[in-house]
């Protein structure tokens, strides 16, 4: 028999005694060439983990598990398992069914789009990027802005908040100028301020009170009145004396012009008194 050598050991560097003749000289002690257990880092595992102290990639997962486990899926419409792993950092609390992503209609019927969201969402939203808006022209035809309405609400306004349905236009005696409030829902708008309205409505001996013919009213039999669209054209017959004088009346004001007319003259028995006519021209 050969004479007994030593070599160090690979990891503790203790002297390992050999013959030359051997096949296979060891590379490390009895102690060192142990197996070794440790538990499996996974603690949702509770393996062991056999090794050698000496090597190089000690696992640090048993071959059962890997570092994997299953969980429940905590979509209340799931409760599903899945597997996830122990050096993940965000763990999904969602198995990958849940974590799709979903599609549906927008609620909102003029839009068209559609809404993307998870299955396990508290609030799932009925609205896609339209929010449930929608744009709609002011019915106010005299305004015609465009304004935002919600499809939720169940009474849609007709009219923009800026006119609210109102709208301005000008008297429409062009001497007046005024402005008038209308709304868009009156059957009869206005035309004429309230002013000109009321001078416009004037009758009968009204139209001449505080005009130029007034003073011949305590002589009038008969008075005439043509409406003439921005005056009145007035006749009024002389019951004492006969006669008659006209003109034309505002119908927007005491404003008198082409007034003439006779006032005719008779003496005591009733005759004609020629040449001593009163000719009106004022």
């Amino acid at each position: 028999m050969g004479r007994w050598l030593e070599t160090p050991c690979g990891w503790c560097h203790v002297s390992i005694p050999y013959l030359p003749e051997w096949s296979h000289i060891p590379e490390y002690c009895r102690d060192c060439n142990e197996w070794q257990t440790k538990q499996c880092a996974n603690r949702h595992c509770g393996g062991e983990i056999r090794y050698k102290i000496y090597w190089n990639n000690i696992f640090d997962y048993c071959q059962d598990c890997k570092g994997w486990y299953e969980v429940r899926c905590e979509n209340p419409k799931c409760f599903g398992r899945f597997s996830i792993h122990c050096e993940w950092n965000n763990p999904p609390q969602y198995c990958p069914s849940c974590r799709e992503w979903q599609e549906k209609p927008c609620a909102n019927r003029q839009c068209g789009g559609r809404v993307r969201y998870k299955d396990y969402w508290d609030n799932i939203p009925d609205y896609c990027t339209c929010k449930g808006w929608n744009n709609k022209i002011c019915e106010n035809s005299h305004c015609r802005r465009i304004f935002s309405v919600h499809c939720s609400w169940n009474d849609e306004p007709k009219y923009c908040k800026d006119c609210k349905g109102w709208y301005t236009v000008r008297c429409a005696n062009s001497k007046c100028g005024a402005e008038i409030h209308n709304h868009a829902e009156w059957s009869r708008p206005k035309t004429y301020c309230d002013k000109c309205f009321q001078l416009s409505r004037r009758r009968d001996a009204d139209i001449v009170k505080g005009t130029r013919l007034e003073q011949w009213l305590p002589m009038s039999g008969k008075m005439a009145i043509k409406d003439n669209g921005d005056h009145w054209h007035v006749s009024i017959t002389f019951v004492k004396g006969g006669g008659h004088v006209s003109g034309n009346v505002d119908k927007f004001s005491t404003d008198t012009w082409e007034v003439h007319g006779t006032l005719y003259s008779f003496d005591l028995n009733g005759r004609h008194k020629k040449g001593e006519d009163v000719i009106i021209n004022d």
